[in-house]
């Protein structure tokens, strides 16, 4: 497991940094920056260390998710605005910008979805401790470069104003839209129901007659990442290396 997380890592790393290396080639050939700013930039960058937000990989997985979803929706809107969109950012389209953040919305809708998938393993076998980690990731949630680009605020406030981001576009586009591909119901609704469960230790979470979580689709969604991975082994010819059921929360300990 150790060796695949790592792999994981090179992998994800490897893409972010060509995401970083098309934002420098991007900003250099619009004319936009000049060479000794953006290293001067990069060096800033290089100073600051990234702290983790939560040290349990369960928060870290649906910060990621979460996180993850929000780039995309930032992206895809940006591919939007300079190609012409109705938030239009330049005077003229620009369809090699649209196309590099359209690459990069892809990429990270593939994250996204790798994240989502694990994250709807831990809702379904361990529903108790992933429901109450999520609530604790939203309640906190702030994006990663916060602490890290100098000027955040500022570059926080033009992404506002432009209409590319915002809170309302991170409650309908990225909190609402990954609470209903998990299977959840709105953030009021859980808290309501994680506080019922305390006031009730006899209520069984993953029970069908609970009114905070569906069951019925945390298990279909479990259910569809085994589907998944097989279908992915099969694809690629090595079926014979995966061996991986679904098994059903009654059986777990059988």
């Amino acid at each position: 497991m150790t060796s695949l997380a790592s792999h994981f890592h090179l992998r994800w790393g490897a893409e972010e940094e060509k995401h970083a290396d098309l934002w420098r080639n991007a900003l250099l050939s619009l004319g936009r920056r000049s060479v000794e700013w953006v290293e001067e930039h990069t060096r800033a960058l290089r100073r600051q260390t990234y702290e983790l937000p939560w040290d349990d990989s369960l928060h870290m997985l649906f910060y990621a998710v979460f996180q993850e979803r929000a780039t995309h929706v930032v992206y895809k809107a940006l591919g939007s605005a300079v190609s012409g969109g109705s938030q239009a950012l330049t005077g003229v389209p620009d369809p090699v910008l649209a196309r590099a953040a359209a690459t990069i919305a892809l990429d990270e809708a593939a994250h996204y979805h790798f994240f989502l998938q694990a994250s709807r393993l831990y809702l379904y076998y361990f529903p108790e401790q992933a429901v109450c980690a999520l609530v604790d990731v939203l309640r906190h949630f702030s994006m990663p470069a916060h602490d890290l680009i100098p000027g955040y605020d500022d570059f926080g406030r033009v992404l506002h104003r432009s209409g590319l981001f915002g809170r309302r576009a991170h409650y309908t586009d990225v909190v609402q839209v990954t609470l209903n591909h998990l299977g959840l119901p709105g953030i009021r609704a859980i808290e309501a129901g994680i506080q019922r469960s305390r006031a009730r230790p006899d209520l069984d979470p993953r029970g069908r007659d609970s009114d905070w979580l569906d069951s019925v689709r945390l298990e279909r969604g479990a259910r569809g990442v085994f589907e998944q991975a097989t279908r992915y082994a099969q694809d690629a010819g090595v079926a014979h290396t995966v061996h991986a059921e679904f098994l059903p929360i009654e059986q777990e300990h059988l």
